[in-house]
Parts: structure tokens; C-alpha cells; sequence
């Protein structure tokens, strides 16, 4: 797509989203605005998810923990639930409509580290997901709170133990250097789709820029390599409404082309988990081109 095309396609989606916003300020009076902070270190949680249990409305917090969300439309109290990764979900019961400049506060997940077996012998490196050299044509893109996931099938000849990388071919349109989330998930969904955090921190990353492979280290975090395979997820996180950049936009995957099924799983919010059936003219499939790197133990 030619980014002349690509920014004018956003810039219809930002005008839509400011009109959006402008009849909501003036229809909707009461809002629940407030920060999300780390229990333990009192620092900001960015981009924590903020749902209303009995209605659709949701946010995300901005990169400093911020948060505005449109109150509850009925009188009846309703419950907020605060959600990130790594974090404890905590459901806040709202008594009233407003909730003004409140401080919210979520609790860290205790993980215990893996402790690594004395006089063990140097692992090699096995290379899960999307192999191809070059990127398939197009781009996959989403909106913030959704997500792109591809399965990683592992051998069951060789013993796994740990992911080692995980690397996302980022698009040289779109606004590259944007953050997005990294999520690792089992395959312990409905139909085998993403189902379980493995990955227990809010590990946010941007790329210097697009056109390329990105590749990020979470060898400390110690995910074991299921046996029935894992997800490799990027998740759009960037501000609701208009970016830094003053537009709506985001880093884009780029695809591949190189499996004969589909593998990628998307996630709408509202929605849930989606497989991807997309396919080209010559009837390939669309697949997200993302990849890890697990150890392999002798």
C-alpha cells in the first residue's frame, strides 16, 4: 500500500474518531478518570485495560498510567475491572457514577524463578514460526487492544527448554518506532487459540524503525516451551484516539505467505479470538510473520 494511501486512510480514521469523541463529550456526562499504579513501586502501569462489566465500554491507560472512560450509562453500581499483564486483576465496584482523579493500584504476579540445573550442557537454539527471508505483500494492522498471534509448532523429537527471542518483521509504512506489547500464550484456548499467559510482565518494546526484523531477549523471564506448541502475540497498545504523532496509527506486521494453513490467531476486543482465513489471489494464506528461538536441550 503506498504510504501516501496508508496516511490518508488514518487521517479519514482520526476525523471519524474526533467526531466520535465530540458527540460522546457532549452526550455523556459523568466519566471514571483516574491512574493506574504499581502497588509495590508506586510507579505508572501503562496501558492496563479498564472494562465496565455490565456494558461494552473499555480503555486502555496511556504510557503514564492515565485513564478516562465513559461511566456507567445505568444508575445501577457497576464493577470495573483493572487488567495487565503481570499484574493481579482487580475488579473495583463502582458506587457511583463518577469516579474522579482516583488512584488505582494493581499487585505484581510472584513468579518463582527457575533455577538452572548445575553443570548442564550448552543448549542449541531451534527456530519456531515464520522463516521466510522476505516479507509476503501487504501489511496486517489492528487497532489498539487487539492482537495478531502465530502459533510455533515444536518438534516432538527434541526436548525444549526455554524461549529464548521472539522477533516481529515490522513494516517500513505506518509509524514503525510506535510501541506495542509482546504476549506468549499457551495453546489452552476454545479450539486450541491463545488461552494462558506464559509471558507474566508488561513488556512493552518499540522498534528503531520498520523494514526489518525486530528481535527482543525474554530469556529472563524463563517461559518454559509447552510441548503442544505456544503464541507469539503483538498487541496494539498506543493511546486511544490520536497518537503521539497526532493521528491514529501504529506499527504494522508485515505477512508471509510461506504456510499451507493458517496459523495466525487476531483478537478484536469485544470479539475474542478469531482464526485468521485471509488468502491471497494464489489462494496462500495470510499469516503473521513473527518467529522465536527456544533452546534445545541435549
Amino acid at each position: 500500500m503506498p504510504r501516501s494511501l496508508f496516511l490518508l486512510l488514518y487521517l479519514l480514521l482520526t476525523l471519524s474518531t474526533a467526531s466520535q469523541a465530540n458527540a460522546q463529550a457532549t452526550n455523556q456526562a459523568p466519566v471514571l478518570r483516574g491512574r493506574v499504579l504499581d502497588a509495590k513501586t508506586r510507579l505508572p502501569v501503562p496501558y492496563a485495560s479498564l472494562s465496565l462489566r455490565t456494558e461494552p465500554d473499555w480503555t486502555l491507560t496511556n504510557a503514564k498510567g492515565h485513564f478516562k472512560l465513559a461511566a456507567p450509562k445505568k444508575s445501577a453500581p457497576d464493577t470495573l475491572l483493572v487488567e495487565c499483564p503481570g499484574y493481579l486483576p482487580r475488579p473495583v465496584v463502582l458506587r457511583n457514577r463518577a469516579l474522579p482523579d482516583t488512584i488505582l493500584t494493581l499487585e505484581k504476579v510472584v513468579t518463582t524463578p527457575k533455577l538452572q540445573p548445575v553443570n548442564s550442557a550448552p543448549a542449541t537454539i531451534q527456530r519456531l514460526g515464520a522463516l521466510a527471508k522476505k516479507p509476503g505483500v501487504g501489511m496486517i494492522m489492528e487497532l489498539a487492544g487487539s492482537q495478531f498471534a502465530l502459533l510455533m509448532q515444536p518438534s516432538p523429537k527434541h526436548r525444549l527448554g526455554s524461549v529464548r527471542n521472539v522477533s516481529f518483521f515490522i513494516s517500513e509504512n505506518g509509524f514503525p518506532e510506535d510501541s506495542f506489547r509482546i504476549r506468549i500464550y499457551r495453546t489452552d484456548g476454545p479450539n486450541h487459540s491463545p488461552g494462558t499467559d506464559l509471558l507474566n510482565d508488561n513488556l512493552i518494546v518499540a522498534a528503531p524503525g520498520g523494514g526489518h526484523w525486530l528481535t527482543i531477549d525474554v530469556s529472563k523471564y524463563n517461559v518454559e516451551v509447552p510441548r503442544d506448541g505456544f503464541f507469539v502475540a503483538m498487541e496494539w497498545v498506543f493511546d486511544l484516539g490520536v497518537d503521539e504523532h497526532g493521528m491514529v496509527g501504529s506499527q504494522v506486521l508485515r505477512p508471509t505467505y510461506e504456510f499451507k494453513d493458517s496459523k495466525t490467531w487476531s483478537f478484536t476486543v469485544g470479539k475474542g479470538w478469531n482464526l485468521l482465513t485471509l488468502k491471497t489471489q494464489d489462494a496462500k494464506f495470510y499469516n503473521a510473520m513473527i518467529r522465536a528461538e527456544v533452546e534445545e536441550l541435549k
